[in-house]
């Protein structure tokens, strides 16, 4: 057993029968009062506080990855979690979160409102979405499923009694309610049945061009069918 300095360096014989004696004594548990006494200490000697608010040089941190991945470090690593079971070993699916169902008392769940002021809006909320014409596609979509969307395409069909209005040997395809004067651009008529009229698949138009040259077509269509 050599020495380096004023630190004893110990061989490696001692550290292990160190290591074995250890394993072999009971860890005595600390009291509360021991707790308490050791809290009070902590508190007036200002641990955990000389670090606060102090950032790291890039050189420091550049030591610390260093050291990190140095191989002899990642070896170590590997011999100490030899033998030990993965905390989730055997779990499957979705983890649960440790808190889930746990009530949170009314001064926390203010301190997180408070918290969040300002924050996760508009561009910095992670649900934003940058092109906001995909945004009115979104909300067209939803309002097509909607109660309302549902009864209007519902009278539509039963006036034209569910065929294709056009009515030829090209017909195929499911029937689908077709707005007339466009869904997105006269949001006024989109309940309005004589707005509407029966297609087929194949009738329907495919491009916002064919749909506006076809306007004046479709309304002879129902006109014809009135007289």
């Amino acid at each position: 057993m050599g020495t380096l300095g004023k630190h004893w360096t110990l061989s490696d014989e001692t550290k292990k029968r160190q290591s074995e004696a250890q394993k072999k004594v009971k860890r005595r548990k600390h009291t509360e009062e021991e707790k308490e006494n050791m809290r009070k200490i902590a508190k007036e000697r200002g641990y955990g506080k000389w670090m606060k608010g102090k950032k790291l040089t890039k050189e420091h941190k550049d030591n610390i990855s260093k050291g990190v991945n140095k191989p002899e470090v990642i070896n170590k690593i590997a011999e100490a979690s030899l033998g030990r079971e993965p905390w989730n070993k055997g779990t499957k699916g979705v983890m649960i979160a440790w808190n889930k169902g746990v009530p949170m008392s009314e001064k926390t769940k203010e301190k997180i409102s408070i918290s969040r002021i300002g924050k996760y809006m508009g561009e910095e909320h992670w649900k934003w979405i940058k092109n906001r014409n995909e945004l009115k596609r979104a909300e067209a979509s939803e309002e097509r499923r909607s109660p309302a969307y549902k009864y209007w395409r519902k009278q539509v069909y039963e006036r034209d009694g569910h065929k294709c209005k056009i009515n030829n040997n090209d017909c195929s395809g499911r029937i689908e309610a077709h707005h007339i004067l466009g869904f997105a651009q006269y949001p006024e008529l989109r309940y309005e049945v004589n707005n509407g009229i029966t297609l087929c698949h194949f009738h329907h138009p495919k491009k916002r061009k064919e749909e506006e040259e076809l306007v004046s077509f479709f309304i002879n269509l129902l006109k014809l069918d009135r007289s």
